[in-house]
């Protein structure tokens, strides 16, 4: 499992996490 956190542009949430098996 990796999380990678990337900052988003404004609007959207901006910290996301993705989470890959």
């Amino acid at each position: 499992i990796t999380e990678s956190p990337e900052i988003r542009q404004p609007g959207s949430d901006i910290f996301t996490c993705e989470k890959r098996i």
